[in-house]
């Protein structure tokens, strides 16, 4: 049976207690891609910083595609954009430019999910919080609440239960939810473990950030033959499967820790942050769904 918390009663946060920095992937500062997603994040309250993506012709690019393209196969057409892309999420993973416990990455092509979203919670839901469950921005200040619905997060994620999850989805896409428990924050927002496609809006944590790198690309390492050519090149859809085996593991010396999956907001409804369709994706998804690791 489904487990529920609720925490919406928590005091209003009225100031952020950290100075964020948004790490925004994006080819061209001067972009309205680029000054639309760092207007956005401004006003969410963090400082934005713009990461240069890995040149189409680095020699890393052309390792993976040496590494891991299968010649016999016509599908596998190995795009140096998606390669790219996922290099520069890992640089900024090896990078951890911050001096803040959680290192906050983000696409280009962000925005905020529209207002007034419903949902319907699984039916195994307990009480009021089964059921239609709605939330919408205020009429005035999405930014600010969504700040505040950071810092509720962040605490939930120092709670013992979750002080594993090596991650936090702000956007969230073809997300499985584990059946694990949900929390109920302000504004009737809510946060679960989940694995999920996307990385256009997250956060991942200092302490896990080394180990989970390691764990995600040995397993690629070692699968790669069997996989569709989305787990070899694309990081996004790697953590997903690996997310969605429960591969995750935390260890001190022999002994097994933990397996905590990220957190994920609003999980139903894409997150609070979600990709602006009218710019063209760097890599499509629609298929990456029916593979698995």
């Amino acid at each position: 049976r489904r487990r529920t918390k609720n925490i919406s009663r928590m005091p209003y946060c009225p100031y952020a207690k950290h100075v964020r920095v948004a790490h925004v992937i994006s080819m061209d500062r001067d972009s309205s891609r680029f000054e639309h997603s760092a207007a956005l994040l401004r006003r969410i309250g963090f400082r934005v910083k713009r990461f240069a993506p890995i040149p189409l012709d680095d020699p890393e690019i052309s390792s993976w595609q040496r590494q891991f393209h299968r010649w016999n196969d016509p599908t596998d057409s190995s795009p140096a954009s998606a390669i790219s892309l996922s290099l520069s999420h890992l640089s900024l993973w090896r990078k951890f430019p911050t001096d803040h416990e959680w290192l906050y990455v983000f696409e280009d092509d962000v925005m905020l999910q529209p207002q007034g979203v419903s949902h319907l919670l699984p039916p195994h839901g307990r009480g009021s919080n089964a059921g239609k469950h709605t939330w919408s921005w205020p009429a005035e200040g999405a930014e600010d609440a969504l700040a505040c619905l950071i810092e509720e997060v962040e605490k939930v994620a120092t709670w013992t239960n979750y002080s594993f999850a090596p991650m936090i989805y702000y956007g969230v896409g073809n997300a499985h939810h584990h059946r694990s428990e949900v929390i109920f924050l302000r504004g009737h927002h809510t946060v679960r473990m989940c694995d999920t496609l996307n990385l256009h809006a997250y956060a991942v944590r200092r302490q896990w950030v080394a180990s989970l790198m390691q764990q995600v690309l040995e397993r690629r390492d070692k699968t790669w033959k069997t996989q569709h050519p989305l787990y070899r090149y694309d990081l996004d859809v790697m953590l997903r499967g690996f997310f969605m085996s429960g591969l995750w593991r935390i260890r001190q010396g022999s002994k097994e820790l933990a397996s905590v999956n990220p957190l994920c907001i609003d999980m139903e409804e894409n997150g609070v942050i979600i990709q602006n369709s009218s710019y063209r994706r760097t890599v499509d998804h629609s298929k990456s769904r029916v593979f698995n690791w």
